[in-house]
């Protein structure tokens, strides 16, 4: 769908997906998705504290959901959170052990923190896991 149907262009198209997922939230206000998803909304528009507030709310209703806690590990981050933010990013890949959109964001945020074995070990790990893997491109 083009964003420009919506006559404001992609601001436009995020008031509508914050609309709609604030309705959904209030029709079903325990689930994590949409949490999750406001969450990301939130952080894709450089609102963090947002951000941090529904992806908190997230984590606490699914605690076995990795990407709940990467997007956590972002929010914290973008607020200056280093520590915090580890913690979050360690923890996604506990729980998502060969997601490589978790392994990737916690190396960054590792290597930013100064902490370089540890951002190597994620690397080999991503490294390992993207050879058992036929769709990722060995480019």
């Amino acid at each position: 769908m083009d964003e420009t149907n919506y006559g404001g262009g992609e601001i436009s198209v995020i008031l509508l997906a914050v609309s709609c997922l604030k309705r959904a939230l209030w029709l079903s206000p325990l689930n994590w998705r949409v949490l999750l998803n406001l969450g990301l909304v939130h952080l894709s528009t450089l609102q963090p504290a947002s951000a941090f507030n529904f992806l908190c709310a997230a984590v606490n209703l699914r605690p076995d959901v990795g990407l709940s806690f990467m997007a956590l590990g972002c929010a914290l981050f973008e607020l200056k959170d280093a520590d915090n933010s580890l913690r979050a990013f360690r923890q996604a890949v506990l729980l998502s052990k060969d997601d490589f959109s978790v392994i990737l964001n916690a190396c960054v945020s590792l290597m930013i923190n100064g902490f370089y074995d540890e951002a190597l070990e994620f690397l080999k790990r991503f490294k390992n896991e993207s050879e058992k893997q036929s769709q990722v491109d060995k480019k």
